[in-house]
């Protein structure tokens, strides 16, 4: 029997036109947005039969998402273009060349350049445009809709929601490109990296939720008014952002706080704010983390890659979603958390926190930080540690400090988490670390009353790290050489699971 016989007599023949679309729609759904053109399950509809692919070709709305980069097809790109009609569409083209591969060739930069014209002549029906590119495959023609030189009226997207414009040049960059001659307004989302584009805050409104600003120029009028037209901001990244046009008793670095005091921006339920290569991010983030109304403070949470230290505090609202601030910054902004709390009716902070996720490198200033508010008490319930020995001593040059003074307990403490990460496993110095940090969950100071029963300890991670930091453990209870640390090493033990990746 044919192929064509036995789809015939199959009960999906019998399928209208439109009940496959709606099923064909269920599968381009189930496609990741990277997938890059032909290699997806959309693609796949086209060689089942020849009526699918008729119905597949013909369907608009699935030809929706063009993501192309240097390397790809040029005609798989217009053909996609071809098939989406006058459908609403997503355009995400990279045009960034490669640091460590040849220049681009004159055939890969006249590749580039067509599909970019081409996606400019559907600027009225994007939905998104994301635009990366280098010096390599800058040409004013090319660009000229987006443009400030155009000469023409400015381009208008009207159902644009998302607008990427991220510009990589060299190290030293002889020129910033302006583009400005964009009509579109309440983007959803806008990124710009290293672009000068006119009226940017123009562009955005009440629905916008992300910002984010890298190597810009803007105007202190028009960041104000970025701030005082999106109340539904949940993310500003600002990474080397300089400032014109502020006022005289202000510095550059200072204005962001000073903005975001004018305009109060606690209105925000969450909010992310991340600075790096910054060399005094005080007023940044100190005015960010000053609003009067911030609930009790119950969760607080730090990350430490090396490079950049994140801080998170949670608190209680009237609202189902919990209050959140975090800044992101190249270092670590704990120090001055208390600062930002005080004087005021948040002197005491950290009275109620009941979840401490820390990074070990920002163990010792947490401690700092509890007792300048509280004592040197806390009633947190659950605490995670984490440890990653590839960022620490003897790897690299980053030691963790010891918090000085022995008399601090965690007297309510339930739960302990160790969580182990990073290729290297922990050496013995950091294990030794380690248990001093932990001691005040055991040991009820000043008595050195041993807790061993109170806590529940789990050790996350590799099979492989857990079992060398568990033979530590054991080695130095062994040892018997410090007392208070044999205490806390049997404590773990007895008190522990391992949970391993």
């Amino acid at each position: 029997m044919s192929p064509h016989i036995l789809y015939e007599s199959s009960p999906v023949s019998m399928l209208s036109d439109d009940l496959l679309c709606m099923i064909f729609h269920e599968v381009h759904d189930s496609d990741e947005r990277t997938t890059r053109l032909w290699n997806s399950n959309v693609a796949s509809l086209l060689h089942v039969c020849r009526r699918w692919r008729y119905l597949a070709m013909h369907y608009a709305p699935l030809w929706d998402n063009l993501i192309w980069s240097t390397g790809c097809s040029v005609d798989s790109g217009l053909i996609l273009l071809e098939l989406s009609k006058m459908a609403p569409i997503c355009a995400d083209i990279n045009a960034v060349a490669v640091s460590d591969k040849p220049q681009p060739s004159s055939e890969d930069i006249a590749a580039v350049h067509s599909v970019i014209r081409a996606v400019m002549l559907h600027l009225p029906r994007l939905t998104v445009l994301a635009l990366s590119w280098s010096d390599e495959y800058w040409d004013l023609d090319v660009f000229e809709p987006l443009s400030t030189t155009s000469t023409s009226p400015p381009s208008s997207l009207p159902r644009l929601r998302e607008l990427r414009l991220l510009h990589h040049p060299p190290e030293d960059p002889l020129n910033v490109p302006t583009l400005s001659n964009l009509a579109c307004h309440d983007l959803f989302q806008l990124h710009l990296k290293h672009v000068a584009v006119k009226d940017w805050a123009s562009m955005v409104g009440s629905s916008t939720t992300s910002v984010s600003l890298t190597r810009c120029t803007i105007q202190h009028d028009n960041f104000i008014e970025f701030l005082e037209n999106t109340p539904s901001l949940s993310e500003l990244r600002l990474c080397s952002v300089d400032v014109l046009d502020i006022p005289l008793y202000y510095f550059s670095l200072e204005m962001v706080g000073h903005a975001m005091r004018i305009v109060s921006v606690s209105h925000l339920d969450e909010n992310f704010l991340w600075m790096l290569q910054i060399e005094d991010e005080r007023e940044y983030w100190l005015n960010f983390l000053q609003f009067p109304w911030f609930p009790r403070l119950t969760e607080l949470h730090t990350i430490y890659s090396g490079g950049w230290s994140s801080l998170t505090i949670i608190g209680e609202g009237g609202s189902p979603n919990p209050k959140i601030r975090s800044v992101t910054a190249a270092q670590s902004p704990l120090p001055l958390l208390s600062t930002a709390f005080s004087p005021g009716p948040m002197d005491n902070f950290t009275r109620d926190l009941r979840l401490l996720s820390v990074d070990i490198t920002d163990w010792c200033e947490l401690l700092y930080t509890i007792r300048a508010s509280s004592g040197a008490s806390c009633k947190v319930l659950e605490i995670r540690l984490f440890v990653n020995q590839s960022l620490l001593a003897p790897v690299t040059d980053v030691e963790p400090r010891d918090y000085p003074w022995q008399h601090f307990s965690f007297p309510r403490i339930q739960k302990l988490e160790i969580i182990l990460q990073g290729p290297e496993p922990p050496s013995e110095q950091l294990t030794r670390h380690l248990l001093r940090a932990v001691r005040p969950m055991f040991l009820l100071e000043p008595r050195g009353i041993l807790l061993r029963e109170a806590v529940r300890v789990k050790f996350v991670g590799s099979h492989a790290h857990c079992n060398v930091l568990m033979r530590i453990f054991e080695k130095l209870a062994e040892e018997g050489n410090d007392p208070d640390e044999v205490m806390v090493c049997q404590a773990l033990l007895r008190c522990s699971a391992v949970c391993a990746d």
